[in-house]
C-alpha cells in the first residue's frame, strides 16, 4: 500500500529504492516490475519475475520482451497467458504488436480484433485494431468497424477522427477527410495532446496542398513554421520533405535532419534523406538514400519510383534499376508512376519491348508515359515512331504548362546521346523530328528535375541547356 502511494505522488524512485531492498512476496514481486517498467529498468523488471509463473506473469513477462525489442521470445509467453486467461486484452495487444513486427500482419490482425472483441469498451484495443486494418489497406473491414463503433455511440477522441479520416482517403474520398482532420485538431486540443495536434496540422497542410486548397508557399510556410517549433516531430519532418520541390528548402530540411528524433523509423529516415539529397541536386546520395528506403520498404510504391529514378535515371546504373523495376512492375501494376519509371529503366536497360507492352494500355491517356513510350521506341531502334511519339506527347504538354514541355525536350535530348541516336542518324533529320527548343524556366535553379539534368549534362560534358 505504501509503494501504490508513493507511486501515486510521484516518488516512484523512493518506492522502487524501498522495494529493491525488501524481501518481497509473490504479490510484490509485480508491484516493483511494474516500478521497474515506469523507470525504464527493463533488466530489473525481468529478473523480478524470473522464478514466477502464472497468467498474469507471463502476460507481463511477453510484455517486457517486446518492450526490448525481443518479439520472437515475447510470442510463446503471451500465447502462454492467453491460453490460460483468455480474456486478457494487454496480452493479446502486446502479441499482435509482436506478430507485426516479426512480419506476422494477417495473424496481428487476427491478434488485434481478439484484443478488440474481448474488450468492446476499451478504445485503446479498438483504435489498435483499426490501425492495423489501416495498415494492411483492408477498407471494408476498417469502414465496417467504424461503423460498429459509431453505432455503439463512443465518444469521438482524436485518434479515432484521425483514423475515420484516414479510411476516407483509403476510399479516395479524401475531401471528406478534411473535415473529420478538422475536428481532430479541436480534440487533440481539448486533450492537451499537442503531439497528436501538430501531427494532424502538418498532415492536413499536405493534404490541403495536393487537394490545391493551398498554394505552395501557404502550405511550404505552414510545415516551416512547424519545423521550427516542433523540430523532433516525426510528422512535421516527413510531411515537410513530401512537399519541398524547391532547391532553397533544402537548408530547413538539412537542419530538421541534424535534429531529427534519434528514435524515428529507419525507412523514414531513408526517405527523408532521399528528399534532401534530390533537393541539393546529389544524385549520388540520394540513389543511396532511395536504394535504403527501398530495402526497408518494398511494399511502398513511392519507395520503388524513387529508388526506379535515383538509381537509373540519376545514376544510370541501368542494370541495377532494372531489378527493381521488373519487381515493381508485378507488385505496382496499376500505379501509373511506377509503371512510367520502370519502362523507362527498362528501354535503357537494354529491354525496349519490354517496356513497350507495359506502356501501350497506359499512353494514350498520360502524356507523361506517351512520352516515354517515344522513348522505348528510340531504344528500340525506330526513330521516326518515337519522335512522333513525343510530339503528341508535348502537344499535351505545352497546354499543361512550358515548364513541363521545357523539360520533356531536355530529356529527349538526353536520351538520344545516351542511347546514341545522335551519331547514327543524320544531323538534320534529327533537328526536323525533335522537338523544338523551349527556354528554362526562369527559376529552373529553384527545380530539382532540372537541377539532376544539369548535373547529368555535366558528367558528360554536354551543353546546357540540352537540346537537338
Amino acid at each position: 500500500m505504501a509503494s501504490e502511494v508513493m507511486l501515486r505522488f510521484g516518488a516512484a524512485e523512493d518506492a522502487f529504492a524501498w522495494l529493491s531492498g525488501a524481501p518481497l512476496p509473490r504479490s510484490l514481486r509485480l508491484t516493483l516490475a511494474t516500478l521497474a517498467v515506469e523507470l525504464n529498468r527493463l533488466d530489473v523488471a525481468m529478473e523480478a519475475l524470473a522464478d514466477q509463473d502464472g497468467a498474469m506473469i507471463e502476460s507481463f513477462r511477453g510484455f517486457l520482451l517486446v518492450a526490448e525489442g525481443r518479439y520472437q521470445k515475447a510470442i510463446p509467453h503471451l500465447r502462454a497467458a492467453l491460453r490460460d486467461s483468455p480474456e486478457d486484452v494487454a496480452a493479446a495487444m502486446n502479441l499482435s504488436a509482436a506478430l507485426w513486427a516479426i512480419g506476422s500482419r494477417r495473424k496481428a490482425v487476427s491478434a488485434a480484433l481478439r484484443a478488440s472483441r474481448a474488450a468492446p469498451g476499451r478504445k485503446d484495443a479498438s483504435l489498435h485494431y483499426l490501425d492495423l486494418l489501416l495498415e494492411v489497406g483492408d477498407v471494408r473491414r476498417l469502414t465496417e468497424e467504424i461503423s460498429m463503433l459509431n453505432a455503439r455511440g463512443i465518444i469521438p477522441d482524436a485518434h479515432f477522427l484521425v483514423v475515420q479520416a484516414r479510411a476516407q482517403i483509403a476510399k479516395d474520398e479524401v475531401v471528406r477527410a478534411l473535415p473529420l482532420l478538422d475536428s481532430a485538431i479541436a480534440a487533440a486540443i481539448s486533450e492537451g495532446n499537442d503531439p497528436l495536434r501538430v501531427e494532424i496540422q502538418a498532415n492536413l497542410a499536405v493534404l490541403k496542398y495536393r487537394l490545391g486548397r493551398w498554394s505552395y508557399t501557404r502550405a511550404i510556410d505552414a510545415l516551416s513554421a512547424l519545423l521550427r517549433d516542433y523540430p523532433e516531430n516525426d510528422a512535421v519532418v516527413v510531411s515537410f520533405a513530401r512537399i519541398a520541390d524547391r532547391t532553397t528548402e533544402a537548408s530547413a530540411l538539412r537542419a530538421a535532419i541534424d535534429n531529427m528524433n534519434p528514435r524515428m523509423d529507419p525507412a523514414r529516415v531513408a526517405f527523408v534523406r532521399h528528399q534532401l539529397a534530390w533537393l541539393e541536386g546529389d544524385n549520388k546520395a540520394a540513389a543511396s538514400a532511395a536504394t535504403e528506403w527501398f530495402e526497408l520498404d518494398a511494399k511502398d510504391p513511392l519507395a520503388a519510383t524513387s529508388a526506379l529514378i535515383s538509381l537509373g535515371i540519376g545514376m544510370e546504373r541501368w542494370q541495377e534499376a532494372e531489378k527493381i523495376a521488373e519487381y515493381a512492375l508485378e507488385e505496382f501494376p496499376n500505379d501509373s508512376s511506377v509503371v512510367n519509371n520502370a519502362s523507362y529503366i527498362l528501354a535503357m536497360a537494354g529491354k525496349p519491348r519490354r517496356a513497350i507492352q507495359a506502356l501501350e494500355p497506359w499512353a494514350a491517356d498520360d502524356y507523361v508515359l506517351e512520352a516515354t513510350l517515344g522513348l522505348a521506341h528510340l531504344a528500340n531502334g525506330d526513330t521516326d515512331g518515337g519522335m512522333r511519339l513525343y510530339r503528341q506527347a508535348a502537344g499535351e504538354a505545352e497546354r499543361v504548362s512550358s515548364e513541363r514541355l521545357s523539360l520533356m525536350v531536355a530529356y529527349q535530348a538526353l536520351v538520344v546521346r545516351q542511347l546514341g541516336i545522335d551519331k547514327q542518324e543524320p544531323p538534320g533529320k534529327l533537328a526536323a523530328l525533335a522537338l523544338a527548343f523551349v527556354p528554362l524556366p526562369t527559376d529552373w535553379e529553384r527545380r530539382p528535375e532540372f537541377v539532376r539534368l544539369r548535373n547529368l549534362a555535366r558528367k558528360h560534358g554536354y551543353e546546357w541547356p540540352l537540346a537537338l
